[in-house]
């Protein structure tokens, strides 16, 4: 038995579970039911009800109601789903469509104006709502560990479990503690503080290491995204504010050495692109490839070098 073939196993023991699931489709950049999907999506199709600058009416999000005896369509959308995790070389022009499998007692209606409802957040001193692409699961997956239980449950409303696939791929599952929490704030907005903005607006530049990560290795570990996010807080408290220089800097501890910042030569490269406002990758262009870096590997592999270059206690 495949892999996927044990991914549609378990969403149908799912499906049997709750009686109703609901495939979440994001056109914001693909539209899948006029190509992989147009052949097995006939179930009915509805429509998340938002309206929004950033949107084109074709662009907003939608649900298909998934029947339990419409194998090839679970089939289909969990296939297309691991094809487009396995495919970071397009991912930035063709996005995710696929936005998750969720499981829910409720009517669709009900969900769909739900959605609409959390799609829309309000930003601090910003006038109008700005769309938050929760269909996209890159955006869920970053955004899901920054929110409290209470916000977790009001994102997740009237939806007992919310299905995603990760780029691994494995079942990313999110759930609210305590639906009871789920009351939205008095204007009927689920809100952010402004960290979790600042979180937020972080994401995309660890999504981008990710998928640079993910051309240049078999298999990413399970933790990649904590992993990536770490490494590039580590590389902007370098001092380096451009999202490319952190990448940079990010993907050569990946493929060279993790304490690589401890480096008297990285640090230098890094301190010349943070004063002189030159690309860390021009910078790092001195070190000589490959001698330079494997020389460099090895002294940080030196545990008499490593002594050197920590603090002596005072």
């Amino acid at each position: 038995m495949t892999s996927l073939d044990v991914q549609v196993r378990e969403l149908g023991e799912q499906l049997s579970h709750y009686g109703q699931c609901y495939l979440l489709i994001d056109p914001y950049l693909t539209e899948p039911l006029e190509d992989t999907l147009a052949t097995v999506a006939d179930e009915d199709r509805i429509a998340i009800p938002i309206t929004h600058p950033a949107l084109t009416p074709d662009q907003r999000p939608r649900l298909i109601r998934i029947r339990a005896s419409n194998v090839e369509l679970i089939r289909a959308s969990v296939r297309e789903s691991c094809r487009e995790q396995g495919d970071p070389e397009n991912e930035v022009s063709t996005g995710w469509a696929i936005g998750g499998w969720l499981f829910t007692r409720e009517p669709a209606e009900r969900v769909a104006r739900h959605l609409a409802g959390v799609m829309t957040l309000r930003a601090p001193s910003e006038p109008r709502p700005r769309y938050m692409r929760w269909a996209d699961p890159r955006v869920l997956a970053w955004l899901w560990p920054a929110l409290d239980t209470q916000q977790q449950a009001q994102l997740i409303g009237p939806i007992d479990a919310w299905w995603t696939l990760t780029r691994k791929p494995e079942w990313a599952i999110y759930e609210a503690v305590d639906q009871e929490l789920s009351v939205p704030s008095p204007d009927g907005y689920l809100r952010l503080s402004a960290a979790q903005w600042k979180t937020a607006a972080r994401g995309e530049n660890v999504h981008a290491l990710v998928r640079a990560w993910q051309l240049m290795t078999e298999a990413l570990p399970a933790d990649y995204l904590a992993r990536a996010s770490r490494l590039i807080e580590q590389c902007e408290a370098q001092g380096l504010t451009r999202a490319s220089d952190s990448q940079v800097l990010a993907l050569c501890c990946l493929q060279v050495h993790p304490r690589l910042m401890a480096h008297s030569r990285i640090r230098a490269c890094i301190d010349q692109a943070r004063v002189s406002d030159i690309p860390l990758a021009d910078a790092l262009a001195s070190i000589e490839n490959p001698d330079g870096w494997q020389r460099i590997q090895a002294e940080l592999d030196d545990p008499a070098f490593v002594r050197s270059t920590e603090p002596v206690a005072s």
